[in-house]
């Protein structure tokens, strides 16, 4: 009997060792977001520009913990944005984004979280065809009820644009970022055991997009990206991976009042040294694919309400890690 004693140690240590399922992804989502909100807005004037909007969202999540039997909840949320650009001298332009997000769940309080977000974007116009720029992206996610998933993410960013055309451009992006987790102790030598300092974390991307705007209603983009993580917990490497994604995203403005959106993205994930639970001999490797859909009803010049629906599923070799997530999400917009 001591053989499925023991198993049930290991599986019970490896949920705890693992952080929040839905905080590794939430805040990248809440800023995709913020995004889909200032979809197909015409670009900013040559002069400063400076615009905010607020948002109260409300729906259902089939499984907030993205796990095998993750438990489903309703869930309201309130999103505010602030949007300045200004040109400089040198023909450059600063960008800077603000955020602020609360997502509360009724029957799921463990998972409510605030996020805010800063993100800075030095532009420089080289010429016509060619425009580069480098920033700086903050993020801090709170837990009110679990310190354990809280973290704050610091990006550095550079980037080169070419405008292939008109109505065509592609853009290389090179970041670092770097993690921390500000109540979570790194894994020392076993799962059991920690250290006495924090987890941290941290990771180089390449990404690149393609987009083209096929009509002056319809924009069409690809983007594909490559990420390598790295952490201080020493038990199997246990957060570090290697990880692929891309996919297609479409914008389309059915008439003057309804915007429709659609989004799919693949994403592999290659663990460095992690193991599965059921066989130490083989390593895991998750396959998730998000699906995004919705619209968006001009009511008038301010305001705007939202229909949206989010798939996500995980298919993945450790069985604790499978999972599939329904999101359908209403909300009401409005721009100052």
């Amino acid at each position: 009997m001591r053989k499925p004693v023991y198993l049930l140690v290991l599986l019970i240590c490896y949920m705890l060792a693992i952080p929040d399922r839905s905080s590794a992804q939430i805040g990248e989502e809440k800023q995709a977001r913020v995004a889909q909100m200032q979809m197909l807005q015409k670009p900013a004037a040559p002069a400063y520009h400076l615009t905010s909007q607020a948002g109260i969202f409300a729906g259902y999540d089939s499984n907030v913990s993205l796990s095998p039997d993750g438990r489903g909840s309703a869930f309201h949320e309130f999103l505010y944005a602030l949007k300045f650009d200004t040109p400089l001298s040198g023909g450059c332009r600063l960008f800077v984004n603000y955020d602020i997000d609360y997502l509360n769940y009724s029957d799921t309080a463990h998972f409510s979280n605030l996020m805010n977000h800063l993100r800075l974007d030095l532009n420089k116009k080289l010429n016509k065809l060619f425009s580069s720029g480098v920033g700086y992206d903050f993020s801090y996610l709170y837990y009110p009820t679990n310190a354990d998933d809280d973290y704050m993410f610091h990006k550095g960013f550079i980037y080169l644009r070419n405008n292939l055309s008109d109505r065509t451009y592609h853009q290389l992006t090179l970041e670092y970022g770097y993690k921390r987790h500000t109540s979570r102790k790194a894994l020392s030598n076993s799962l059991a055991v920690l250290q006495d300092k924090e987890l941290t974390e941290t990771r180089q991307s390449v990404a690149y997009t393609i987009g083209t705007k096929v009509a002056s209603k319809f924009v069409v983009s690809f983007k594909a990206k490559f990420s390598e993580n790295d952490s201080n917990a020493r038990y199997l490497d246990f957060y570090d991976y290697k990880s692929y994604e891309g996919g297609p995203s479409v914008q389309y403005m059915l008439s003057e009042k309804i915007d429709l959106i659609a989004s799919f993205i693949f994403l592999r994930k290659n663990y460095n040294s992690r193991t599965l639970s059921t066989d130490a001999s083989k390593k895991e490797n998750d396959n998730v694919y998000y699906v995004n859909t919705g619209c968006r009803y001009k009511v008038n010049a301010n305001n705007s309400a939202t229909l949206f629906y989010t798939y996500r599923d995980n298919h993945t070799n450790e069985p604790l890690e499978k999972y599939n997530e329904n999101v359908v999400t209403v909300g009401w917009e409005y721009r100052f």
